[in-house]
């Protein structure tokens, strides 16, 4: 699947070259059909299966929390399942955050001055919180793998890059 998609480490740029690729990284002309847009290139590398599964997990980890412990909240807001797609925009806010960072502050000191952090308009500090509080790819209650398993909390993102990387 990921054939198409060459790593060159040791790639020069020639700056006067415009048909040469400009990073290090580039996609074989006959697979270039597969790569049109960014989020394409994305999902080559972490595929939509893999937000599926993780989606799953922290859904069913999050019901599992409120019943164990009785509740009706997570993180001082009622419980809704967490979508795909806000769970990509939480990565989303985290990878930006990190490409922006502001030094001796948490994450979510973010939202008191939006003007300043226009990304924080994506979500809600709540919500973004709560997603925080159940993140999960695994599910804790399958005795067997927990106890022969060093690996079993990141064991099904293990299984989908072997699958994807063959």
């Amino acid at each position: 699947m990921l054939t198409g998609l060459h790593w060159d480490t040791l790639y020069k740029i020639n700056e006067s070259s415009t048909s040469f690729p400009r990073r290090g990284c580039a996609v074989h002309t006959q697979y270039e059909y597969l790569f049109k847009t960014p989020i394409d290139s994305f999902f080559a590398l972490v595929p939509y299966i893999f937000w599926e599964i993780f989606c799953d997990e922290i859904n069913r980890y999050a019901r599992d929390y409120l019943q164990r412990k009785q509740r009706r909240q997570i993180s001082g807001d009622n419980l809704k399942s967490v979508t795909i797609n806000e769970l990509l925009t939480y990565f989303g806010i985290l990878v930006f955050s990190m490409l922006y960072p502001q030094t001796g502050r948490r994450v979510h000191t973010a939202w008191k001055n939006q003007q300043i952090n226009s990304w924080t308009s994506h979500m809600g500090i709540g919500w973004f919180c709560q997603i925080n509080s159940v993140l999960h790819l695994n599910n804790n209650n399958d005795g067997e793998g927990v106890g022969n398993d060093s690996l079993h909390k990141i064991r099904s993102l293990l299984q989908i890059i072997k699958k994807m990387l063959g």
